[in-house]
């Protein structure tokens, strides 16, 4: 799940904006959140809120009280769990009206945004940038996928290459199978068209 894939990277990543400095207490590190907006329910559940902290895995009652909470908001939510405050951004998240005065100010700074050209062009570049490692990927995944496939024919064609080969020195009955097994190598297909010897 994609979700997942970035809890993961932010785990990785993220672990040295938490580290204490020797000597330090535990209880001094600083209350953390991680926060996910999505426009769509990635849990399928219907909330809008789904928030996760650190518990053991084997005592699922322990917490560890690292104050770090990891938050995922749904635009999709149908429940009522969220103050009307946030489920009015969540829904001008979502693409719907602004319904207050907060949501009216942050579509009238998008807008703004999107006429800034010095914005729009960091915008565009990062978009590039994006676009530019997608491509890199998709093409060493392409790659990747050619040279797997070409192994695996050759594979295949040196596989079909034994057995048509067995299977010919089979039918013209000059060689016994202990000939054809030496010959063609010891392989599963060969030890089949010898055991099944009717062509």
């Amino acid at each position: 799940m994609y979700i997942s894939k970035k809890f993961e990277d932010l785990t990785i990543s993220d672990d040295f904006m938490y580290q204490l400095d020797k000597g330090m207490d535990y209880m001094q590190l600083k209350q953390s959140f991680v926060i996910f907006v999505c426009t769509f329910d990635p849990f399928q559940l219907g909330r809008h809120i789904y928030t996760f902290t650190n518990r053991c895995v084997e005592d699922p009652d322990l917490l560890l009280n690292d104050g770090t909470q990891k938050i995922i908001l749904n635009t999709k939510g149908i429940f009522d769990d969220v103050r009307p405050e946030l489920k009015r951004l969540l829904n001008f998240i979502d693409g719907r009206q602004p319904e207050d005065a907060f949501t009216q100010d942050l579509s009238e700074a998008v807008e703004s945004a999107k006429r800034n050209e010095k914005w729009r062009l960091d915008y565009m570049t990062l978009q590039m940038a994006y676009d530019e490692k997608y491509r890199e990927g998709l093409e060493a995944g392409i790659q990747r996928g050619v040279e797997q496939g070409i192994e695996q024919g050759i594979e295949q064609g040196v596989a079909q290459g034994i057995e048509n080969t067995a299977r010919r020195m089979l039918a013209s009955t000059k060689y016994s199978d202990a000939e054809i097994s030496e010959i063609t190598g010891p392989s599963c297909v060969v030890s089949y068209i010898l055991r099944d010897k009717p062509l």
